[in-house]
This record gives structure tokens, sequence and C-alpha cells, in this order.
């Protein structure tokens, strides 16, 4: 069993470089760590170039390691504890190839609209998944889907549903309203999101910033513009919260 054990190591230096964006573009993959998100990328279909193994964890993934179909690459802990981004890495990580979706919506999609928190792109992609959005839309203004806090954030749901990048929003939005979607905007200035029209097919919500909300333009070309009521003091949700409580608002009222 052939173990890597330099972190200078050719192989180690590329998978290292993952955990930036330029790494990332370079080369076209993504790093993800752990045994679930592992698990998840094998079962997704997604294109799987290498599997990185911590020799000590060898034999306890080697059921999950045959399921894949790609290199296997054995190191040392000081060398795997390099390419990691976590402080407590479990032991196993996967080099995944990227991946967009091709423009082509289900009725249900969550849209990002400069979202800078990988943290909060994460969560909002596993909210989705779970709401039952089964495509997340996102554009170039916010955090990349592939960087390792938001891989991490998604628990996997990354690669369960159908995540779409844009580089124009506005294009993309009229030609899903071309296509009769309601594309609705979150914002602290719209009308009450609970009296809203209900039971519409075809929807996309969209999520703004963090801190400046939905861009001016893209708000514009919203058909409805909605606000969560404030019981208390609190002026604002978080981002990840406020898409949460609406996604499955809409769910359960469609």
């Amino acid at each position: 069993m052939n173990i890597i054990t330099s972190t200078k190591n050719e192989k180690i230096q590329k998978i290292k470089s993952l955990n930036t964006s330029k790494g990332r573009a370079e080369q076209s993959k993504f790093l993800c760590e752990g045994e679930h998100m592992v698990e998840e990328a094998i079962n997704s279909g997604k294109n799987i170039s290498s599997i990185v193994v911590r020799e000590d964890s060898f034999e306890r993934y080697k059921n999950l390691i045959n399921k894949a179909e790609a290199e296997i690459i054995i190191v040392s802990t000081n060398v795997f504890n390099s390419i990691c981004d976590t402080k407590t890495p479990q032991g196993i990580s996967a080099v995944v190839d990227m991946f967009n979706g091709d423009m082509s919506f289900s009725n249900f999609v969550l849209a990002m609209n400069g979202v800078q928190d990988p943290g909060n792109v994460g969560t909002i992609i596993r909210t989705a998944d779970a709401a039952g959005f089964t495509d997340v839309l996102i554009d170039a203004q916010s955090a990349d889907i592939f960087n390792p806090k938001t891989v991490r954030a998604s628990m996997g749901s990354i690669f369960n549903i159908n995540c779409h990048k844009t580089d124009n929003m506005l294009e993309t939005l009229n030609g899903l309203k071309q296509k009769k979607y309601a594309v609705i905007g979150s914002t602290l200035n719209g009308d009450n999101f609970y009296n809203r029209q209900k039971n519409l097919n075809k929807i996309v919500l969209i999520i703004g910033n963090e801190g400046s909300g939905i861009n001016e333009d893209v708000l514009n070309a919203c058909t409805h513009n909605y606000k969560l009521p404030m019981q208390g003091k609190a002026e604002s949700l978080n981002a990840a919260i406020a898409a949460a409580i609406m996604m499955y608002d809409i769910i359960n009222n469609k």
C-alpha cells in the first residue's frame, strides 16, 4: 500500500489548492470532506476523480471506497490534515468535478442574488432540498457554491438538487417569466408575505444580500415583492432563516 507522507507531493499540492477559488477555477474541481459528504457525492453519480483517505482510516472506509470509481490516494495524518479545511477531519475526502445545471428548471426555484456568506449559501441549498425546491439559481455576486464552507453547510444537498450558476440574473429571470413563473422578491419594503396569492404552481423565490438585500434591477424585475412581518423588535431575519420560512410556506400552499 503506497502512502504519501510529504505535503510537497504534487498531487497533494493540487488537492490542497482546491481550498482556494483560484485552484478550483484552474482545475474545475472541488473538495468535499467527511464520510457523509463523500457518500452523498458517490450516490449522486457526480464524477469523482479521486478519494483521499488517511492511512489509519482505510479499513473503516473500505466499503465506501469500493463504491467509488476513482483513484484512491492514501496519505499520512499530517498530509491529510494539510489538505482539509476542517480542524478535526474525519479521515476521508473526495475530489469532485464541478457541475452546473443546464437552465432547465422545475416548478419551484430558489434564487440567490448577492448572498455572500458561504455558510448562508450552503444552508439555503440544504433547506431548499429539505423543503422541496429542486432547483437553486445563484449569481456571480454570491459566494461560490464549491467553497469548502458552502459545501460543508449544505450537508450533501449540493449533490441532490440542481444548482444553476448564472452570470446574468436579469436575463435568466426574464426567461423564466416568459415561461409563466411568478418571481417573488424577498424585501423589507414589500407587502405581507402571508397575504400573497396562494396556489401559484411555478415560482422563483429570490433571496438577496445579507446587508443590502436584492439588487434594485433584480427587484424591479420581480412580479411580486413581499416581506416577512416582524412581530417583535427585530428588524429583519438572517437570509437563510428567511429563505427557510418562505420556502416551506410556499410548498405548503402550492
